[in-house]
């Protein structure tokens, strides 16, 4: 299968029209949560019949595919230390296609968790370090069950919380909730999602799109 595009320009700094593309190879640079990267190749040829006879490519080699899921929206959570947090206290996650999910601060154990209702313990003599609080939830939003729950931690730094959506592409723009009054903690819209055309690199059950073949058919 190849992606017929009307115009593009090449790594070479070619404009091209009516080049095909085609992925080659793709693989993950790193598996976990942590700034996960998919690299990969892709070719281009002149016609059709190069691309399905595997012919040498117009541009002679491929690139690197990155970043991971360029069309999926992004937002970040800012964490108040967990002192500052009151037993009840609760924020939604909403992936834009799913039931949002619910994270609940509980110190008395009270709440049982269900897949649209998730627990984050307060400990007793809770810590007012920031970072520790940011770490906690994002464990907690990690080990959130992934059939039904698009949004992933990419990464914790200090106080804030990097999130993705990895599936819902322009659906996933959408504003979080909080029912957290503590100045200081903050959900950011996702925002940056958009629906590109699919080339057909299957990644953990959903396809790679790519900017640069926006506008382009499947052939």
């Amino acid at each position: 299968m190849a992606i017929l595009v009307p115009s593009l320009t090449t790594p070479q700094g070619d404009v091209v029209t009516n080049v095909y593309a085609k992925v080659m190879s793709s693989d993950y640079s790193n598996r976990g949560d942590d700034d996960p990267v998919l690299t990969g190749t892709v070719h281009f040829f002149r016609n059709k019949a190069a691309s399905d006879g595997g012919l040498p490519p117009y541009t002679g080699e491929g690139f690197n595919l990155s970043p991971w899921a360029p069309g999926a929206a992004r937002g970040t959570i800012t964490c108040v230390g967990l002192a500052s947090y009151v037993d009840g206290d609760s924020f939604t996650l909403n992936d834009g296609v799913n039931p949002e999910v619910e994270f609940a601060f509980d110190m008395a154990d009270l709440i049982t968790e269900t897949s649209t209702l998730r627990r984050i313990p307060l400990p007793a003599n809770p810590s007012a370090d920031t970072n520790q609080a940011a770490e906690h939830i994002a464990s907690i939003i990690r080990n959130t069950p992934r059939d039904a729950f698009f949004l992933r931690v990419v990464k914790v730094e200090g106080a804030v919380i990097s999130l993705i959506n990895c599936y819902a592409k322009a659906a996933g723009n959408v504003a979080q909730g909080s029912g957290v009054n503590t100045i200081g903690f903050q959900i950011t819209a996702m925002s940056g999602g958009a629906d590109l055309i699919d080339i057909g690199a299957e990644v953990e059950n959903h396809l790679l799109t790519l900017p640069m073949f926006a506008g382009g058919t499947r052939v």
